[in-house]
């Protein structure tokens, strides 16, 4: 867009225009328009470093679902976490395994009545290509062609096929359905997407009408994290375990938030600090 002085223009765009590179549109220069920091209301962030702080592993999913891993294993809170979280009443905490990373799986959780999959993401997506997911069941029970798998995993890949995004928590159902079938069990099958807070903004429109319609339930770092606080003096962990429970809560902190702002508050947390030993000093 070309303007010029002499050109029609009944909003005066040229002129308007020009005041704003002249400076003369606003008062920056003639008048102070700086905020004041207000340090004595100042709001300040505990700036306490947290082990995957400091390794630097506290937006890594690989993290996060080993430790809670390590936490479910205690019965008494895999339990809570089944009926709070879950949303699951039946869960019977006497006979259950937990598996890391089985097919690619993030948390694979089952019992007699049960098996939850519990897929964590914080910077990775869920797509992936059909024939992918196909190959990777067929390799899930050890076959190599599809009318030798279970008829259910059989079936889900009939509706891949159909359908026309593919997500890579298809095939873990698929490869739960599977096994439920092999191993001739009632158990229903649950599964879960665990986002931090800041990424709901991720699931679609259409995410909410395919993975989440029937097979999937969106979980929040907010409610995990809400849920491990609320058993911190309840009297279930042992000392072990109570010992990293708070280095735990406040690692999840970051993704419970609707903004990933850390590194903001970071700053202004310094900032403060700095005006505050500034006036010490004066």
């Amino acid at each position: 867009m070309y303007l010029s002085y002499d050109t029609t223009d009944k909003k005066d765009t040229y002129n308007k225009f020009n005041n704003i590179i002249d400076g003369k549109a606003f008062d920056w220069e003639t008048k102070n328009t700086t905020q004041m920091v207000d340090v004595d209301s100042a709001v300040f962030n505990n700036e306490e470093e947290h082990f995957l702080k400091i390794i630097n592993e506290e937006y890594r999913e690989l993290s996060f679902s080993n430790l809670l891993a390590y936490f479910l294993k205690n019965k008494k809170v895999m339990e809570l976490f089944a009926e709070k979280v879950l949303n699951l009443n039946n869960f019977d905490s006497d006979t259950y395994s937990i598996a890391r990373e089985e097919k690619n799986i993030d948390l694979f959780i089952s019992s007699p009545e049960h098996y939850i999959i519990i897929e964590n993401k914080i910077r990775s997506g869920l797509i992936e290509e059909e024939k992918e997911m196909t190959k990777k069941i067929l390799e899930y029970f050890g076959e190599s062609d599809v009318k030798k798998l279970p008829p259910k995993a059989k079936e889900l890949i009939s509706d891949f096929k159909e359908a026309k995004t593919h997500y890579q928590t298809d095939r873990y159902y698929a490869y739960a359905c599977g096994t439920v079938e092999k191993q001739k069990t009632n158990a229903t099958i649950s599964g879960y997407v665990l986002f931090p807070n800041y990424a709901q903004h991720s699931i679609t429109q259409q995410l909410q009408n395919t993975l989440f319609k029937e097979n999937y339930t969106p979980l929040t770092y907010e409610q995990v994290c809400s849920f491990f606080k609320g058993i911190k003096d309840c009297g279930i962990l042992n000392a072990y375990e109570n010992k990293y429970l708070d280095e735990f809560v406040r690692a999840m902190e970051i993704h419970t938030k609707d903004v990933d702002n850390s590194f903001e508050e970071e700053m202004k947390n310094r900032f403060y600090k700095k005006i505050m030993a500034s006036n010490a000093i004066n």
